[in-house]
């Protein structure tokens, strides 16, 4: 049953709790002058809290830190930033490299990494002080979705072509399958299994293994 509706009057781009549920951070379509698209929403209260600060405008998503500390969002300079999740500060921006609108940022699940991806098809890895290591990737075509595995063994991107690729933490290349249209990835917080949202004429959500890449259902 609908507890309470929280209308941002602009297009959201994407949620997501924070690691003890107790805050749900959203995304929405930037304005310019304001700096008011990433906010804050206590979940038990359902009340938006004062803190916020300036995404980008256009679709991009947003991650909290294993820990819950910081938030990872998109900006309008063709990077990243990383804000303290209760303050909305700014703690670094990974500015520099993308030369195109960074469409996916992600933490790994131990907090060691961050990963971003743009909408030209290059994908970046970077330390937990947002600088850049070496591993650079290049797949030419939007990035819709990205995320590491449970142990930070490696990590996955998928496009907007439906083209699903994993890595090594070293930029090797693992895995590759074609599923169509897909807009979302998430690998498994305890299993080497990688889920896929795919947005076709019939929507499903496709599990695989994450070694092989084989359909599981």
């Amino acid at each position: 049953e609908i507890i309470k509706k929280l209308n941002f009057g602009r297009e959201v781009y994407d949620i997501d709790f924070s690691p003890n549920g107790k805050y749900l951070a959203a995304s929405i379509s930037a304005n310019e002058a304001v700096p008011d698209s990433l906010r804050i929403i206590d979940v038990e209260n359902i009340e938006v809290l004062s803190a916020q600060a300036r995404g980008n405008n256009r679709p991009g998503n947003l991650d909290y830190s294993p820990d819950g500390a910081k938030i990872i969002a998109p900006n309008m300079k063709n990077g990243a930033q990383i804000l303290n999740s209760v303050t909305m500060d700014e703690i670094a921006t990974l500015n520099g490299i993308h030369t195109s609108d960074v469409t996916c940022a992600k933490f790994s699940a131990t907090g060691n990494y961050v990963l971003t991806g743009d909408e030209n098809g290059k994908v970046q890895l970077w330390d937990a002080d947002g600088e850049p290591s070496s591993v650079q990737i290049d797949v030419n075509e939007e990035i819709v979705g990205c995320d590491f595995s449970n142990l930070d063994a490696k990590f996955a991107i998928s496009t907007i072509t439906g083209n699903i690729y994993s890595y090594s933490l070293t930029g090797a290349q693992l895995q590759y399958i074609d599923l169509a249209n897909n807009y979302e990835i998430e690998w498994s917080d305890d299993a080497d299994i990688l889920y896929i949202l795919e947005s076709e004429s019939s929507p499903a959500i496709i599990t695989l293994d994450g070694s092989t890449f084989e359909t599981i259902h």
